[in-house]
């Protein structure tokens, strides 16, 4: 019985309840420690194995433990202070061989737990520890009426957790309370409170654990307190329509209830009760098919009873047809509220503002893309606050082919084929190259890459053909556009003294020029020749000498500006060879010897048959001929056969034949 009556002081011992962990590793609780825990405050007992019953105690009480068992070993004993787990690993490095006392300073359960040896094997005790906060109780008193006060204890775990109440009026009147009387709106009738009375509250634990925790205040019911109503500022609509975010102002040091109905319901509490006068709050689990309107109240006190003005929802649905976009939405519910005005916007522009309340649809008929997402809400202002609707964004539809590409050209670069072009703007999801060579018909060119501008086709053969190219593309809209006009390379080649290249544009505009153009070796353009419009020219027109070091081509040069190169080639000048049909080898001076005239010659072999096929004279060297002898004597009169062979600077050859007469 002593015992029991000094745990009255700071501590009680309940039953049947345990934090100890209920699962042991590593270790055996075959052997029931005996566990002492004690304190200067008045607590004393013991934990045999593991306890069923609480320690209560008050948060900031240390307590002091030491192991009791039976022949135990004080070297080996620990012990855990605020173990919270199911499970406990006897093993691991939890416990603690040197402190044996400890302060709780923080509200909470724990498991307070020793291990040690006794009589030669492991023991284990464990004692459940339930450390309570003792905090300046919560309550208002207002006086509402005369010679009344209205007093209210709100149910706050974190301020109001005693498990007893006592109100003392000031005027000789007391009540006691339990906590399941929370929350507690009480109204005190004085006969007599002069110029005032102090009403105290206090609190207390079962068995007084912590003491009394009292609070007083001062008040004369002679002063009346009405409290003003709530005021809400806003009620936002999420996306989903499940949830309504709520902001509003309400009296000071008064809690405030949310109420809420379906549109020609009748209002519930949400169970929402806030302490702040100002503050924002979330409604969730909505009907996103159903409307609703919300108020707000005070509670208990002084609190006016009508509310705030009633808000109501704003739900909302958007829907694209084709180049324009519908928004719908309900009506505000006809109240006493005064309507003042919807106002429509879709993230870019606000429309003009709508003042009929039962006007409930605008079509945006904007100039809005495709490929751009629109994002509409509807504010609908009612006694001047702002019921913003759900967020509904949308994309435009459309089946209408977009402009085709009208700025394009095709040049060569190397042994690719560049394309570039000017998009007719807007969003552009993917790009089609159709392809087509030597007048054949266009197919698509497959590429595992993404077609942008420039774009280069190295899939071609630059020397040998002209290649032609359409471009289209896919809008925003996911809409193709034709392909745009065909543009082509230019091929230039020799033809005898003449160069000559494709007359196909590479522009989607007019040629304005085309240009012969001497490269270096680097590529640099040494010298040019401008041949207007056409699309051939003679070597020998050109203003320029021809040079083996040097490469030509054609630049091609649009109205805008654009310009397209074709392939260069070597120029290679033809051979001139002229060969007599006859000479007179008789010393006079006059056609003595049989010599061809060559000219773009670099080099030479000349020989002469008799008429049986024989060789009778031959040379490289252009500036001999044969001078009618055979051996040393004069060949007869008749005909020869004769070959020339000849090569240019660039390699090129050919072969001249022929029959001529020697004539005495």
């Amino acid at each position: 019985m002593r015992i029991r009556i000094l745990l009255l002081l700071l501590g009680i011992v309940g039953e049947g309840w345990a934090q100890c962990p209920t699962k042991l590793v590593n270790g055996t609780q075959d052997y029931k420690g005996r566990l002492q825990v004690s304190s200067s405050q008045g607590i004393s007992m013991i934990a045999e194995g593991t306890s069923d019953r609480i320690l209560k105690i008050c948060k900031g009480t240390t307590i002091q433990v030491e192991d009791v068992t039976a022949n135990n070993n004080p070297s080996l004993t620990a012990y855990n202070f605020n173990y919270q787990s199911a499970e406990v690993d006897l093993s691991a490095p939890i416990f603690d061989k040197v402190n044996k006392s400890y302060t709780y300073e923080k509200a909470g359960t724990y498991g307070l737990i020793m291990v040690g040896s006794a009589s030669g094997t492991g023991s284990y005790a464990c004692q459940t520890v339930q450390v309570l906060d003792n905090p300046e109780l919560n309550f208002e008193v207002d006086a509402c009426e005369p010679e009344q006060v209205t007093l209210v204890i709100p149910k706050d775990s974190s301020r109001n957790p005693y498990d007893e109440f006592t109100i003392e009026w000031g005027d000789g009147n007391t009540e006691k309370l339990l906590k399941k009387d929370l929350p507690l709106t009480k109204v005190h009738i004085y006969k007599n409170a002069g110029t005032g009375v102090t009403i105290s509250v206090q609190g207390t634990y079962e068995g007084n654990v912590c003491g009394i925790s009292k609070i007083s205040k001062f008040i004369d019911p002679g002063k009346l307190n009405q409290s003003p109503k709530p005021i809400v500022t806003l009620l936002e609509l999420s996306a989903t329509k499940t949830v309504a975010t709520i902001q509003f102002a309400g009296p000071v040091s008064t809690t405030q209830e949310i109420f809420q109905k379906e549109v020609g319901g009748t209002y519930v509490s949400t169970g929402i009760q806030i302490q702040s006068n100002l503050t924002s709050e979330r409604i969730i689990n909505l009907n996103p098919a159903k409307q609703y309107c919300f108020q707000v109240r005070s509670v208990g006190g002084c609190a006016s009873t009508s509310g705030s003005d009633e808000i109501c929802t704003l739900p909302i649905t958007v829907q694209a047809k084709g180049k324009q976009i519908e928004v719908n939405w309900s009506a505000y519910p006809q109240a006493t509220a005064t309507f003042e005005s919807y106002t429509v916007s879709n993230g870019t522009t606000t429309f003009p503002v709508i003042k009929d309340r039962n006007q409930t649809q605008l079509i945006d008929k904007s100039e809005l893309e495709c490929g751009t997402s629109y994002c509409y809400r509807v504010t609908a202002r009612v006694n001047n606050i702002n019921s913003i609707s759900n967020e509904v964004c949308e994309e435009i539809e459309s089946t209408v082919k977009p402009d085709p590409i009208t700025q394009a050209y095709a040049t060569l670069a190397g042994k690719a084929a560049v394309l570039s072009w000017e998009s007719p703007g807007g969003k552009i999801l993917d790009y089609e190259i159709l392809r087509a060579e030597a007048g054949g018909k266009f197919e698509k060119i497959e590429t595992d890459t993404t077609i942008v501008s420039p774009y280069k086709d190295g899939q071609i053969n630059p020397l040998q053909r002209s290649y032609c190219y359409q471009i289209s593309y896919e809008s925003a809209c996911k809409t193709w556009s034709n392909p745009s006009a065909p543009i082509c390379t230019i091929h230039l080649n020799q033809k005898s003294g003449e160069l000559s290249w494709t007359s196909n544009n590479p522009f989607t505009e007019n040629i304005s020029e085309y240009t012969v153009q001497a490269l270096d070796a680097q590529g640099n353009v040494v010298a040019s020749h401008s041949v207007a419009k056409a699309t051939k020219v003679s070597v020998s027109g050109l203003d320029f000498p021809i040079s083996p070091e040097y490469q030509y081509r054609i630049e091609s040069t649009s109205e805008s500006g654009n310009t397209s190169w074709s392939n260069p080639i070597p120029i290679r000048e033809l051979f001139q060879v002229y060969v007599p049909d006859a000479f007179t080898p008789n010393g006079d001076s006059q056609n003595d010897v049989f010599l061809p005239k060559v000219v773009h010659v670099n080099a030479l072999k000349f020989t002469v048959f008799d008429r049986w096929g024989n060789s009778i004279f031959s040379t490289e060297d252009e500036s001999e001929g044969w001078d009618g002898y055979i051996n040393g004597k004069p060949a007869p009169q008749g005909s020869y056969s004769y070959r020339l062979d000849v090569r240019n600077e660039v390699g090129d050859s050919f072969t001249k034949r022929g029959v001529f007469r020697l004539i005495r």
